[in-house]
């Protein structure tokens, strides 16, 4: 077999180099249609009873995915007609964003807001803010008074009086079209009512939002820091390939197949019809350490091949040979452990694992494939350095005596215990508000703080849903054991 791809691949090295050319262009142009695919059920485990429950009463009761924006007056009084007008033009922004369930908007403004009290003459209730309302001081101490009947303060209404919340639901995936929400839009949206509502304001209020779509395009719209961050991977690592194998064309040869690889792996998932979540934009640079990693293994066979004296194509063949099934054999481990992360039953994880097992696979072919081709035209073959430098082989010499090696060994003993008795610490989840894939100083962490400061509530909200029988709630006893539960 190996000596069958060894033919196949060096036997006409140009009419191969053109296939990879093809190919790469077909992925490269791919990976431009690949977008963002951001879901918030993607992210729950859907086989869990509680997710179970959730999904079959979705419809009466609305889902999870909330957004909510909380605005909160300077001075610290909301009641006044220059705050009410904000809070109005904010709520009927929200009411027309795309994807929300607009029977699912709340804020002391709208329709579906009231509060029910006990009078003389049995129960009476109404909207909170009245039809008849008149932005006078009676006016506003009644909406006051609403306020407080319905229960509000903390869930609408901040718990000093200083502001109140427009909150919605998403809808994860549009009624008619049945297409994914754009979440990125949605964020963008919300951006843009922050500022015309801060624009109108004049410096009386300020906005602040979160909710998983803000998150996820405050994180999207992150990506061109996360690409400054690759272009400075990319860089150190070409330093220390160079440094390694003294040879520009080596370097170049062996980067390019690494990147071509990411490049691969990306215009796969789009033709797969996968779109890249925001919180895996990681597994790219997974993807390309991995890739300098083997390549750097094809380099040194290469070299210690071409030492004997022969041919750079020779050399390059003799690597092939030698690392060709060890090789495959190291990645097809990697993709095995990738593909036990897909036994997760989260959607969002399982593409995670399809989008670095796809990317091991185009390494086979670009690295253990491509990278000997490219190296076998070399005019001067790469020259890794032999052994250690002295120093740092004396260093290890001088480590492996007795005495070294104990304190070495004792070392690490106390470590090891060290750390299990602070892993019993380690908790599970998100330790403070906001998302921790942002900054604790963005936008979004601070909207949080402040939300989680005013309110009693935030984008996190617990359900629980009680079945009946048939008709069950016009029941007495039902409903007194309900009443009990709650």
């Amino acid at each position: 077999m190996t000596g069958w791809l060894e033919r196949a691949l060096f036997a006409r090295r140009r009419v191969t180099l053109a296939a990879f050319a093809v190919l790469s262009i077909a992925m490269a142009l791919s990976a431009f249609q690949l977008r963002i695919d951001a879901g918030f059920t993607k992210l729950a485990p859907l086989q869990h009873p509680y997710m179970k429950t959730f999904l079959d009463h979705r419809e009466e009761f609305g889902g999870a995915d909330r957004i909510v924006l909380a605005l909160i007056a300077r001075d610290g009084e909301m009641f006044t007609p220059e705050y009410l007008d904000a809070l109005r033009n904010a709520t009927d922004a929200v009411f027309f964003l795309p994807g929300v369930d607009r029977t699912q908007v709340f804020s002391i403004l709208t329709p579906n807001v009231r509060f029910v009290e006990v009078v003389e003459d049995g129960i009476a209730g109404g909207n909170v803010l009245p039809s008849d309302f008149v932005p006078d001081e009676a006016g506003f101490q009644r909406l006051r008074e609403n306020i407080v009947k319905a229960g509000l303060v903390g869930r609408l209404v901040a718990n000093d009086l200083s502001g109140a919340i427009v909150a919605a639901r998403l809808q994860e995936f549009h009624p008619d079209t049945g297409e994914r929400l754009d979440y990125v839009e949605v964020a963008h949206e919300l951006e843009r009512i922050r500022e015309q509502t801060l624009e109108a304001a004049d410096g009386m209020l300020d906005v602040h939002i979160i909710g998983f779509a803000k998150a996820v395009g405050d994180i999207a719209d992150g990506a061109g820091t996360v690409a400054a961050f690759f272009a400075v991977a990319f860089l150190v690592a070409a330093l220390l390939v160079l440094a390694y194998t003294r040879s520009v064309s080596a370097t170049v040869a062996l980067l390019g197949c690494s990147l071509l690889a990411v490049v691969w792996q990306l215009g796969l998932l789009s033709l797969l019809g996968y779109g890249i979540d925001p919180l895996s934009v990681l597994v790219p640079f997974l993807i390309f350490a991995i890739g300098v990693s083997h390549g750097v293994q094809v380099v040194g066979a290469t070299h210690e091949a071409s030492t004997t004296g022969v041919a750079a194509l020779d050399a390059a063949k003799a690597g092939f040979r030698r690392l060709l099934r060890p090789g495959t054999a190291a990645l097809a481990s990697d993709a095995a452990g990738f593909g036990t992360i897909a036994l997760i039953q989260v959607q969002a994880i399982q593409e995670v694992s399809v989008a670095a097992g796809l990317g091991v696979a185009t390494i086979v072919l670009t690295n253990l494939g491509l990278l000997p081709i490219l190296l076998s035209f070399a005019r001067k073959p790469p020259r890794p350095p032999r052994a250690l430098p002295h120093a740092v082989r004396s260093v290890l010499v001088r480590a492996a005596h007795r005495k070294p090696a104990a304190a070495i060994i004792c070392a690490w003993a106390g470590l090891v215990l060290l750390g299990a008795t602070y892993a019993v610490d380690v908790r599970i989840g998100d330790e403070q508000r906001g998302v921790p894939e942002l900054r604790p100083d963005s936008v979004y962490n601070r909207d949080a703080d402040v939300v989680g400061e005013r309110f009693d509530i935030g984008v996190d909200v617990l359900t629980v849903i009680a079945e009946t029988a048939a008709e069950g709630c016009i029941e007495f006893e039902t409903m007194r054991t309900l009443d009990d539960f709650e």
